[in-house]
């Protein structure tokens, strides 16, 4: 199939301007279960702004949803000034549709729409300039404590198998009652595309006896480094996780890039995530339908369902 002339010009012009990753356009071919498209929005003959999106339709329902292992979707400026003006003119351009659930990255400025449809999400953020022995020294001492007995306790090791990530996350769901939340198959064929492009990280963590106590698969780009799925047993959740996110960070800090946690709003998570003083940061959450029926069943549903 012919690329549209938008995605024709969006690809020629990333390969020249940075973009995350989540908006690459091999990434966003991968995880995308239907064709995705892109609109420009233009100054002066550049491009100042883009809106990625997927179409779906589904019971005579046409909508727009994050892609699975797409964290952030939607808008990303170029030039920020007149962002505001830029994203409903985008907006206005999307093909018709009952119902648009995304999260928007972070850069993104703050925007308020009339039917209260955007909430608030954080996660945290670690800036690329941020002085190591710096961060160091804000850990509790509590959590200094449990980074270096971790260190001396466990090793931690970087591995190259997607397979065995996979297992160990299959494993450490199963014996907690849970599902895992992502088609194994989709994660492969990404990973395949990320290994290639050496833009992604996998580390474990195992105790004296060889066992798997904590694995991390992290992504990354030119700017960021990405917190983008882990895994624990639930007996050395807090050691193996400390040791690598810790170890991790101090790379991304020692690269020049810096570190995106993919803040979670689970509670437990979110407090894990805030001991490492990373900035507080929030992003736009949209769940908007102007159909009142497809506006009630969108809030019952839950962040982890498939539409």
């Amino acid at each position: 199939m012919a690329l549209s002339v938008a995605k024709e010009k969006y690809s020629a012009f990333i390969q020249e301007n940075y973009v995350p990753l989540f908006f690459r356009d091999y990434y966003l071919n991968v995880v995308c279960d239907k064709p995705w498209e892109v609109i420009l929005h233009e100054e002066e003959n550049r491009i100042s702004a883009i809106f990625v999106y997927m179409l779906k339709q589904k019971y005579g329902i046409r909508y727009i949803v994050q892609p699975q292992l797409c964290p952030y979707t939607g808008p990303f400026y170029f030039d920020r000034l007149h962002a505001n003006d830029s994203y409903f003119e985008m907006i206005d351009r999307l093909p018709r549709h009952q119902l648009m659930i995304l999260d928007h990255f972070y850069e993104v400025p703050p925007f308020k729409e009339k039917d209260n449809s955007v909430t608030l999400k954080h996660t945290y953020l670690i800036n690329h300039a941020t002085e190591i022995e710096k961060l160091w020294g804000q850990q509790s001492s509590t959590h200094r404590r449990i980074i270096r007995k971790a260190d001396r306790e466990l090793n931690h090791t970087e591995v190259d198998d997607i397979e065995e990530f996979l297992r160990f996350v299959l494993q450490s769901f199963e014996e907690r009652g849970k599902k895992v939340p992502n088609e194994p198959q989709i994660f492969r064929k990404l990973d395949g595309v990320l290994k290639e492009k050496k833009q992604r990280k996998i580390v474990k963590c195992t105790n004296e006896q060889g066992r798997i106590v904590a694995m991390c698969y992290f992504m990354k780009d030119e700017k960021w480094t990405y917190n983008f799925a882990n895994s624990v047993v639930e007996d050395y959740r807090h050691y193996g996780m400390n040791l690598i996110l810790w170890n991790e960070i101090k790379a991304t800090l020692n690269e020049g890039r810096s570190f995106d946690f993919e803040g979670s709003m689970i509670p437990g998570v979110d407090e894990f995530f805030r001991r490492f003083k990373g900035i507080k940061t929030y992003y736009p959450s949209i769940k908007k339908s102007s159909n009142g029926l497809v506006r009630l069943l969108a809030k019952i549903k839950t962040s982890k369902d498939t539409l």
